[in-house]
């Protein structure tokens, strides 16, 4: 898995750095809304860690930015702050899970799997359409327009 921590405490972003390497997966990090901002235009992450309190921006502004832009990578609010209001909040603007500091490993890890599991089951299939076909009104025998429902033909599948 692609992950990317955006987080502005130099130890934490090692720790989960390491932390996440070690688990097999490959980790970029930032430390400030613009890299953040930056990193995710030019690459492709399959899960994103999102410190809410950041030295240019709030993690709250940063996200909400990126779900009005389109961003679909499912985000992880790794943060400090743990009221029932803040949860709501970063669920509502957009994040897709939110785990309180302190925090334990291999519950980061569990959340990130399920995270990416989601995000992987919910990329729609291509679907099948039936071969349809498309047939002008034509007018009756007796010479008058046929009646149809639809006033200028009608499709069969």
């Amino acid at each position: 898995m692609k992950v990317l921590v955006i987080e502005d405490e130099p130890r934490m972003s090692q720790l989960l750095r390491r932390g996440l390497t070690e688990e097999g997966h490959t980790v970029d990090t930032c430390d400030s809304a613009a890299r953040a901002t930056e990193s995710v235009r030019y690459a492709d992450y399959d899960v994103i860690i999102l410190d809410w309190g950041l030295p240019d921006a709030d993690g709250i502004t940063l996200l909400r930015t990126w779900r009005a832009e389109g961003l679909a990578t499912p985000v992880l609010m790794l943060t400090a702050r743990g009221s029932s209001g803040e949860k709501v909040l970063a669920l509502r603007t957009g994040a897709d899970d939110f785990l309180v500091k302190p925090f334990d490993f291999e519950e980061l890890i569990a959340r990130l799997e399920a995270l990416h599991r989601r995000a992987s089951a919910g990329r729609p299939a291509p679907r099948r359409w039936a071969t349809c076909s498309f047939s002008e009104r034509a007018g009756s025998s007796s010479g008058r327009p046929a009646r149809s429902s639809s006033p200028a033909g009608s499709f069969s599948c």
